[in-house]
């Protein structure tokens, strides 16, 4: 596993277990839709973490943020921190993992 492996998946994992933590209790926020997005987040992180599974992980991290950039686009934001965690989780993806 290289340096941004490891960063980006833990970084991913903590922003989206947060992410569903919160939505647990919503306040003006998205409640359901946020809770069970960020907890398939937390599973695919975890999966992208795991070598022989990071592939599978990947690819469900790259799904989980084209839904929530589209999500945040239609609510008028524009998430760029999604852009660059696709881009490294793509990157690492395609590297593959040392052996």
């Amino acid at each position: 596993m290289t340096i941004l492996h490891v960063a980006t998946g833990a970084v991913v994992l903590v922003q989206s277990a947060q992410t569903a933590l919160a939505a647990r209790h919503p306040r003006g926020g998205a409640g359901l839709p946020a809770f069970v997005l960020g907890s398939v987040e937390v599973a695919a992180a975890i999966l992208f973490l795991v070598p022989p599974t990071m592939r599978l992980g990947a690819i469900g991290l790259l799904t989980v943020f084209a839904i929530a950039f589209v999500v945040h686009g239609l609510r008028g934001q524009v998430p760029l921190a999604l852009v660059v965690y696709a881009a490294a989780v793509y990157l690492v993806m395609s590297e593959g993992v040392e052996r």
